[in-house]
């Protein structure tokens, strides 16, 4: 339905019957087009698990931030290889990922400060989008919560991640 117009909306994208049946999506308009186009809402179950209000938003961000990372490191099945040569610079190896490093100590603040159960159950949602089961909300939002605390750590006293903490071994 490329460049139909439908009720003075001119579309350009409406994706197929399958998309629109399992996201939700909106029509957007184009920055330099007089064309409407789809952007999905709930992409991955992260999106998904604030749409249907159970994460907050900052928890939410803290999920895409480790999303970015992930990918960026190259850990994602999706990730770019980091065997390519540079054909711009002389056909040179690219500089090794730091981001891998980055990557290697969010895990670790995970599995000391949260837990290594947890820090699978945030890798499982996370990159490989896997979607939560009930129970593993909470044990979820309090690995956002501690993705929060990594990269801002004056936030929470020690106290309360100690109360979390055996909260969560209540759920666990």
């Amino acid at each position: 339905m490329s460049g139909t117009q439908t009720s003075k909306i001119l579309l350009n994208e409406i994706a197929n019957k399958e998309l629109r049946e399992r996201h939700t999506y909106s029509l957007t308009k184009g920055e330099n087009s007089p064309f409407h186009h789809i952007k999905i809402s709930n992409q991955t179950p992260i999106d998904q698990l604030l749409l249907d209000k159970k994460i907050s938003l900052d928890q939410h961000q803290n999920g895409i931030r480790y999303i970015e990372i992930i990918f960026k490191a190259g850990a994602n099945l999706q990730s770019p290889s980091w065997e390519f040569r540079d054909m711009k610079n002389n056909f040179k190896k690219p500089q090794p990922p730091t981001r891998a490093l980055i990557l290697s100590g969010v895990q670790k603040y995970l599995q000391k400060n949260a837990s290594p159960r947890v820090e699978i159950l945030l890798w499982n949602v996370l990159a490989k989008e896997k979607t939560p089961r009930e129970n593993d909300i909470n044990p979820l939002r309090f690995g956002l919560d501690m993705l929060n605390d990594y990269w801002f750590p004056s936030r929470k006293s020690s106290q309360e991640v100690l109360l979390q903490k055996m909260v969560l071994k209540a759920f666990l």
